[in-house]
């Protein structure tokens, strides 16, 4: 992409030349005509880049090609999987017959173990499970033969998965044995305290939901039948699911159980949506609806009960990162698929309209602001990004004509504005909302997508190329204002592999340069 901004970025590959490039490279590829300068440690086509959360370890697919039969969705692939050590710079390849399917490839939420489902029939959607300690030597070890399902717990103790419709339980060390929980399982979930499995049957089992406890093989308790939606307080306290109504044709009725004695209690009915708040206090649902018609905003308390009506016609609804307010989508109009925003403090406060023809809204990790999109069409059409500060008496209009935003570290809003080629080309701007009537301020040009890193101190953009469908990737420092292009026709995601965002990993799709690079210098 030889544009006025592409020239910019070539002069800028001197300023990077400390970034490590080629030396131990699989095989030698050309230099790219901007960017080039990351190391790549494993050569060939490749896709479906993951990273741990600690960023130490990543996993790619080598390789990837699409599975022999008829019906599967065409973006599904099958590879080689690779395991990346970040740190060491090392590769060896684990597995074959990796699906890039949501989870065949998982972590632990500690970082400590690899989980993968290899030979994947995509017919039987099951394959052989393996489970590999991270940064450790040794083999994979079998788990399962025909697995569909896996999950971990969130204290990274146990783990379980579904065999061939049954669902086992192991702690999660090498060579520990699975006990059997239930049989014909679609899916489970752990609670946040890895106590218990809350158990989803098949359809053709009647779709039952079951309590189950994780260390005693007690028989498991039933909650409800047949279930569709459920959902875990973050508590850990309540399970509230959601039961076809045996009164009313095409409805649901909501139910709440406790954990882990069970008893649930019915608690709204014609629900078509249900959400615990992060504090875990109360529970909000959309009431009296139909498949063709949205319903009411109901918030009650989490353990089940009467709950306050706070909107009709609701489509959409968000707490508050604390739990403490709710902002809303009233009036909802689904084939436009936006609303009135109607916010309110929760449990007790009154209702705010803020805005009209709104569809997307995000709360800032500090809990005091509230961004949204508005719909305008006059004197011209446009997307307006609103700011709304809680316990203020109305919104702010930030800017016209947004396509994006999100909130970074520390609460600073970041938007792409003034877009062309379809918002793939974006003006990115930041804002920061502790500033009253602060104005944008510019920051690049061009942009697709952006990442700041978790410490804030610099940010990672994509660039939609015109002449292929994959990206350029550079890294901006927040603080110097240098930027510098890593990457021509990379794949998303890029991400970084530390808080201080001094690692990005990513892979590129350009013929002989393919492959998983990293770059460890980044301005």
């Amino acid at each position: 992409m030889r544009s006025a901004r592409g020239l910019v970025l070539a002069a800028l590959v001197g300023a990077a030349a400390a970034c490590s490039k080629g030396g131990g490279e699989p095989a030698q590829a050309e230099k790219p005509l901007v960017g080039g300068l990351g190391k790549r440690l494993a050569a060939g086509p490749v896709a479906d880049l993951k990273l741990t959360k600690d960023g130490a370890h990543a996993t790619f697919l080598r390789n990837p090609k699409r599975p022999p039969i008829q019906g599967v969705s065409p973006l599904m692939v099958l590879g080689e999987l690779g395991l990346v050590s970040v740190k060491d710079e090392s590769v060896r390849f684990v597995g074959q017959g990796v699906s890039n399917r949501p989870g065949s490839v998982l972590f632990s939420p500690d970082s400590r173990w690899l989980f993968f489902v290899e030979a994947y029939n995509s017919a039987s959607e099951s394959g052989i499970l393996r489970t590999l300690p991270l940064g450790k030597a040794g083999e994979p070890e079998q788990r399962g033969r025909a697995v569909s399902f896996v999950t971990v717990s969130p204290n990274g103790k146990a783990f379980a998965f579904v065999d061939g419709g049954v669902l086992r339980v192991a702690p999660l060390e090498p060579g520990s044995t699975a006990r059997t929980v239930a049989t014909e399982v679609s899916t489970a979930q752990f609670t946040p305290d890895g106590a218990f499995l809350v158990v989803h049957h098949r359809r053709a089992a009647g779709a039952g939901l079951e309590l189950a406890r994780v260390e005693e093989a007690r028989p498991p308790v039933r909650l409800g039948d047949p279930v569709g939606d459920w959902v875990i307080s973050p508590d850990g306290r309540h399970v509230a699911f959601a039961v076809d109504s045996r009164s009313t044709r095409d409805t649901r009725d909501l139910w709440v159980g406790s954990i882990p004695e069970g008893r649930p209690s019915r608690v709204g009915s014609g629900v078509t949506a249900f959400a615990f708040s992060p504090d875990s206090a109360l529970l909000a649902r959309l009431e009296g609806g139909r498949a063709d018609s949205p319903g009411k905003l109901v918030v009650g308390p989490a353990a089940g009960g009467a709950g306050r009506m706070l909107g009709e016609r609701t489509g959409k609804f968000w707490f508050s990162p604390d739990g403490k307010a709710i902002a809303a989508l009233t009036n909802y109009d689904e084939k436009k698929s936006w609303g009135r925003l109607t916010y309110a403090d929760v449990p007790d406060g009154k209702p705010v309209d803020l805005a009209t023809r709104v569809s997307t809204t995000v709360w800032s990790p500090d809990n005091r602001h509230l961004a949204f999109n508005s719909t305008v069409f006059q004197p011209l059409p446009s997307v307006d990004l609103w700011l709304y500060g809680r316990g203020k008496p109305s919104a702010r209009k930030l800017m016209p004509n947004v396509y994006g935003y999100d909130f970074g570290p520390g609460g600073v809003l970041y938007l792409r504005a003034e877009c062309i080629r379809e918002a793939r080309a974006c003006n990115l701007q930041r804002v920061d909302p502790g500033i009253p009537d602060g104005k944008s301020t510019p920051i690049l040009e061009g942009v697709f997508g952006f990442r700041p890193s978790e410490a804030g101190n610099r940010m990672l953009v994509t660039y939609a190329r015109t002449d292929a469908e994959t990206y350029d990737v550079a890294v901006l420092n927040l603080k110097t204002n240098v930027r510098v292009t890593l990457e021509e026709r990379i794949l998303l995601p890029a991400l970084f592999a530390d808080p201080e965002g001094s690692k990005v990993v990513y892979l590129v799709s350009q013929g002989d340069r393919s492959g998983f690079y990293v770059c460890d210098q980044v301005p």
